[in-house]
């Protein structure tokens, strides 16, 4: 190695390296492509997801119905760009973000049905089933709140070395001027 390139700055150390390959690869790519299929489940049937929507009662049918079908189209976008932005690792810690506050608004949409009483479908995979089964309830509120737990220890982290963003925020090799004149 020649004496120009003998330092680099903020090396990645064995135990980030690992932690990268170990932890958050498999999370950005199960949290990732999850969201995919969510958002990919609503996309093929918007209407359904603006039922979905209607059926929780957030908002005013009468008065925010445009708010309603916005929401039916944003969603499920915003899902897919960030699932996509997770699986490539590209500015994976502000997907992470954006799905934290995606979910934690879900969460209060669901503990806001629980403590209505209602019983209605989740509609949060289109028609699968993902962890709980039957109408919505605790089992919901639960599996939304590690999602949210994962999603947030992304953003806390980042997407590590083995992704997009870890590829350009390498270490570059400092050139030694000194080295010249020696």
């Amino acid at each position: 190695m020649s004496a120009r390139l003998q330092k680099y700055v903020m090396s990645p150390s064995t135990t980030r390296i690992t932690e990268s390959i170990v932890v958050l690869l498999p999370l950005r790519l199960v949290l990732g492509g999850l969201f995919i299929f969510a958002a990919y489940t609503k996309i093929s049937d918007p209407q359904e997801f603006v039922f979905n929507i209607n059926a929780y009662g957030v908002f005013d049918r009468e008065t925010q119905e445009h708010v309603i079908k916005l929401l039916g189209f944003a969603i499920p976008w915003a899902e897919m760009i960030v699932g996509v932005a997770l699986v490539l690792g590209v500015w994976a810690r502000g997907a992470a973000a954006l799905l934290a506050l995606q979910l934690f608004a879900f969460t209060i949409g669901i503990l806001n049905v629980i403590a209505s009483g209602k019983e209605l479908s989740c509609g949060c995979f289109g028609g699968f089933n993902v962890i709980c089964t039957g109408d919505v309830g605790w089992c919901h509120a639960g599996r939304n709140g590690v999602l949210l737990v994962l999603s947030a220890l992304l953003a806390w982290r980042g997407a590590g070395v083995a992704s997009i963003d870890g590829l350009l925020t390498r270490p570059r090799p400092i050139v030694d001027e000194d080295a010249d004149e020696a």
